[in-house]
């Protein structure tokens, strides 16, 4: 929600959109813990939440940092990000679900949770110009990019992200999601952009 108003307020020029979103946020990151986790950011699982709607929670946090420049915003995406980067494997492989203490709720991949972190770590980058965050997102970019099947029977398939990895998680079972897709597309977008890179 506080997203799409940061984004109604850039359009409109109606301040009171941002000032809505910002004291949203503020309230958000009331529920983050010492350790970066949040409380109360999933639907249906609060003590464990999918890195999905952990994601949601850290982009609107930056979003916030890039329309009102408080510190305090970044400050807390950093720490957020910062607990993702000594949790993601060598070869971009995030759990989707976690509990408190960072320990993992499941052994599957919320592969949309995986691009969305990706492309919070990449604009806390283009902020701070810590090549952490640069390398943490193009990892789980990467481990994305390598379940996207790119050739088959099935054209319906090709190009499509898969709500989990393997397919047989519990986000999104057994389906190709366009909102994946999309946030896919963003990321990937945006790692190419900050590496000088033509997408093919």
């Amino acid at each position: 929600m506080s997203w799409g108003l940061l984004e109604a307020a850039k359009v409109s020029g109606n301040t009171t959109y941002g000032d809505a979103a910002l004291k949203n946020i503020r309230w958000a990151i009331t529920k983050q813990q010492e350790n970066g986790w949040f409380a109360d950011c999933c639907l249906d699982k609060p003590d464990q939440p999918l890195t999905h709607t952990l994601g949601y929670v850290t982009r609107g946090i930056v979003e916030g940092f890039l329309y009102s420049r408080d510190e305090a915003l970044l400050a807390s995406a950093m720490n957020f990000a910062d607990a993702i980067i000594d949790v993601t494997r060598s070869d971009g492989y995030l759990p989707g679900r976690w509990y408190k203490d960072w320990t993992p709720a499941v052994k599957w991949v919320c592969l949309t949770g995986a691009v969305q972190i990706a492309h919070s770590l990449l604009l806390i980058y283009k902020e701070t110009g810590d090549e952490k965050y640069l390398e943490t997102g193009s990892k789980l970019n990467e481990f994305v990019r390598c379940t996207v099947r790119l050739e088959g029977e099935n054209d319906a398939m090709i190009g499509g992200v898969k709500g989990s990895y393997p397919i047989d998680g519990l986000y999104g079972r057994f389906e190709y999601l366009n909102w994946a897709a999309k946030f896919f597309i963003d990321s990937n977008m945006l790692e190419a952009e900050i590496k000088g890179e033509t997408l093919k």
